[in-house]
């Protein structure tokens, strides 16, 4: 719904997130420099430059191929609804208040703010969760 251009930080032309996905895409290679957003981790960036590529194979133009890097982002918000009932089944948690907790989850202005963006702060939330889960098998 909401275009790249819309609700997003980190956009500064040649030096956001969007400049660092394209750095990936165009070279295949990670930026020579630190500056600015190029100090993140490389993971969602390498995944969203492989994205446009692939939409491209498929006749997308990189102006549609970079607004489907939400789309990804979607996926990450998603799986956290899902990591989140394991967590919660994990725990014990009774299903009245699991359904509670999973809806806020859901409907939270936080995710569904962070699914519509192409920055890399989605999938670190996400991983965060995922190593919960990880974590409590562990222990």
């Amino acid at each position: 719904y909401t275009p790249i251009t819309k609700r997003q930080h980190d956009m500064e032309k040649g030096s956001g997130h969007l400049a660092y996905i394209e750095t990936i895409y165009k070279t295949g290679k990670l930026p020579e420099n630190n500056e600015w957003q190029f100090y993140q981790q490389p993971l969602h960036h390498v995944i969203s430059a492989g994205w446009i590529k692939i939409a491209e194979i498929f006749g997308a133009s990189l102006e549609v191929a970079e607004e489907g890097i939400q789309i990804l982002t979607a996926i990450y918000s998603c799986v956290i609804i899902v990591i989140s009932y394991f967590i919660l089944k994990e725990l014990g948690i009774n299903d009245k208040l699991k359904l509670l907790v999973m809806t806020i989850i859901a409907v939270h202005p936080t995710f569904i703010i962070l699914s519509g963006s192409i920055n890399n702060d989605i999938l670190t939330i996400m991983l965060t969760f995922f190593r919960n889960i990880i974590f409590n098998k562990m222990v």
